[in-house]
């Protein structure tokens, strides 16, 4: 139902990776969510490519910060220049 929320990469008709950012507009920011790779492509760029798109979507939204849970990846997004933030930020 929410697939047009989604930015999907497709390898010969396989989706191998997607993401999605859910703005919240009244607070100019943005939740990353939905991040998924396929296994044997996880070893690629494909994250930074997402990551370029949502940016991009971002600036198109005029959002000022984006945030996402993550229970597994924190040390990838930090090494793409996230930094953990206190839950005050989160919006209402």
């Amino acid at each position: 139902m929410e697939i047009d929320k989604f930015t999907v990469l497709k390898r010969e008709n396989m989706s191998i990776a997607y993401m999605t950012l859910y703005p919240f507009p009244n607070e100019q920011i943005g939740e990353i969510a939905c991040v998924v790779a396929h296994p044997d492509y996880r070893s690629s760029s494909l994250g930074e490519m997402l990551l370029t798109r949502i940016a991009q979507q971002e600036r198109r939204m005029g959002l000022k910060k984006l945030f996402l849970f993550t229970t597994r990846s924190i040390h990838w997004f930090q090494e793409h220049s996230s930094t953990p933030e206190e839950v005050n930020i989160l919006p209402n």
